[in-house]
């Protein structure tokens, strides 16, 4: 048995905070590298997640440490470097748009040779939706919910067409065009995630219907929780479930009840009226 000890996970990427907005001014000043050795510096690559990353890897940190925990592994065991990270020139700088967990377990291992890249030359707007291509192919795959949280991205953007959008994300063109519609009968939606704008129309009708109160309230609810919440939150979903019972021992029974035919109505959502 090999009980040698590995490096702790590290995660750079997780750190950065560039958004779109900015690559684009920087694609717009800047000029791009001209040179395109076979390997680079970790220090000559960058991140931008909130651009190239379409998991939300909060969702899945059981198997993405497992995942991280085996690059970290090979790295150490063969003191060879990992397949090639792809790589695109935005403005002055060379970003990952595919190798994350690759980028992240060579710092993990103090990685100090240059590392193998393969180049994407298409542009800020062809690099998100190859990035996109390329998570979806991965091996560890992208889920339902982070294919439409992904698309919504590119809808709320409003550079690329419904049928690129659709074609990138691996859904149909008939969600979409709905999200499309969600968008422009509600701005509001535009700071949401997809999964909360989705109810917005949903929610207007039974609001105007019949007089539905609780959604409302529950949206000042979680409005004023976020202000508050760690940002960590959503990636601890047994402390969170611990913290309810010690607040009120009924919640897990009530929610259970609750959450139970929601999740069954959502699933049933995604697979019948939006054909994904």
């Amino acid at each position: 048995m090999n009980s040698r000890a590995y490096p702790e996970i590290r995660r750079p990427s997780w750190e950065s905070r560039i958004g779109y907005e900015s690559l684009r001014e920087a694609e717009r000043v800047e000029r791009p590298p001209t040179e395109r050795p076979p390997k680079l510096d970790l220090g000559q690559i960058h991140v931008a997640p909130e651009v190239f990353q379409w998991r939300d890897l909060r969702l899945t940190q059981t198997a993405d440490d497992a995942h991280m925990r085996e690059l970290v592994r090979v790295l150490v065991d063969n003191a060879s470097p990992l397949d090639p990270l792809l790589v695109a020139p935005i403005g002055a700088r060379f970003y990952v748009l595919d190798g994350h967990h690759r980028f992240d377990a060579y710092h993990s291992v103090d990685w100090c040779q240059p590392v193998p890249v393969e180049y994407f030359d298409g542009g800020l707007k062809g690099a998100q939706v190859e990035a996109l291509k390329r998570n979806s192919k991965n091996k560890l795959p992208i889920s339902t919910r982070d294919k439409l949280e992904a698309a919504w991205r590119l809808v709320r953007q409003g550079d690329e067409s419904q049928s690129a959008i659709a074609k990138a994300a691996t859904i149909s063109r008939r969600t979409v065009s709905t999200m499309a519609k969600v968008l422009g009968e509600h701005p509001q939606a535009g700071a949401m995630t997809w999964r909360q704008a989705r109810t917005l129309q949903f929610d207007e009708q039974t609001a105007n219907c019949e007089g539905d109160w609780r959604q409302l309230k529950a949206q000042k609810w979680a409005s004023q929780w976020a202000k508050h919440l760690p940002s960590d939150f959503g990636a601890h979903a047994d402390i969170v479930a611990m913290a309810l019972e010690i607040l009120n021992s009924d919640f897990p029974g009530q929610l259970v009840h609750y959450w139970t035919g929601k999740d069954v109505e959502l699933l049933s959502e995604v697979e019948t009226e939006f054909d994904v």
